[in-house]
């Protein structure tokens, strides 16, 4: 899945002489394979340097390779490629609040999965579909969307996508003022993440800073400025993956969490959450929705 590559990717990003080396690599072996007319080579070539620019932050160059790599895609009749990379596109656009640009690619991209019986990126189209519909406050739509992707992805048992909905379903939630359904939704994302071993840095840094807003609704401070403080490591390699909207939420939750606490209690907790583990960080805070629930 993308949300694996991406998570790949932006965890090489930790290290910038690794990142050279790959783009290097990368791009000797776009040169080669379009010298040997290898067609395949290069859509493999082109989708790599595309996801290292996206998570570098350079998005123009981005969505050019990106485009290059759905001609590829198409020139092969890569279906499943395709179907990847206009999701992808889709990403990038609403990642820069293009979100009529974004539409069209996910419903694209919905079209094509449907076509192929890909259901996992049938849920996820439908989930981007939905995140498209929160951001621009169409919170019924947002849900009833939100609400087919689960069981389709419950349905194929495709557990990162799971975790994705209903850490979205949350937001929806807090969006509403519902905060103990947000919490549920949290804790049943968390659960997955947990059980499964998941590994992914972004949707580990947006959830520890979902569970530290509630946390601070609760007038838990010290436990949301620690939940805070775990989610800064994870945020220093891959913030530039966050959509502007989250980035955004991410930004004001710590912003009014730091504000409620005196300096020396804020880096007390901090400094705690920052020796946490990721998987040390997510118990605890699927531990602390358990507690406050």
């Amino acid at each position: 899945m993308a949300y694996t590559l991406q998570s790949k990717v932006g965890d090489l990003l930790k290290d910038a002489e690794a990142v050279k080396v790959v783009e290097k690599y990368s791009n000797e072996s776009l040169k080669i394979c379009k010298q040997l007319g290898d067609k395949r080579g290069i859509s493999t070539a082109l989708n790599r340097l595309a996801q290292l620019a996206r998570c570098k932050g350079n998005y123009e160059h981005a969505e050019r390779l990106f485009k290059e790599h759905l001609i590829a895609c198409e020139e092969l009749k890569d279906k499943t490629g395709k179907v990847g990379t206009l999701k992808l596109l889709g990403e990038l656009a609403r990642s820069e609040r293009k979100f009529s640009v974004a539409n069209e690619y996910y419903k694209e991209c919905l079209k094509l999965a449907q076509e192929i019986g890909y259901k996992s990126y049938i849920a996820s189209s439908l989930k981007d579909l939905g995140e498209i519909a929160r951001c621009q406050g169409e919170f019924k739509m947002a849900k009833e969307l939100y609400d087919e992707s689960l069981t389709i992805s419950l349905e194929v048992n495709d557990n990162g996508e799971t975790m994705w909905i209903y850490r979205n379903m949350a937001e929806l939630e807090m969006y509403l003022g519902n905060y103990d359904s947000a919490k549920e939704f949290y804790k049943k994302g968390l659960e997955v993440f947990c059980k499964y071993n998941q590994r992914h840095a972004l949707y580990a840094m947006l959830t520890l800073g979902g569970v530290a807003a509630l946390a601070a609704q609760d007038g838990k401070l010290f436990e949301a400025a620690k939940l805070f403080g775990a989610a800064d490591r994870l945020f220093e390699s891959n913030g530039k993956l966050a959509a502007k909207d989250d980035a955004d939420d991410y930004r004001r939750r710590f912003i009014e969490i730091q504000a409620k606490l005196d300096i020396d209690t804020f880096n007390s907790a901090w400094n705690e959450g920052r020796t946490m583990s990721l998987m040390t960080a997510m118990e605890y805070a699927n531990q602390n929705i358990i507690n406050n629930n």
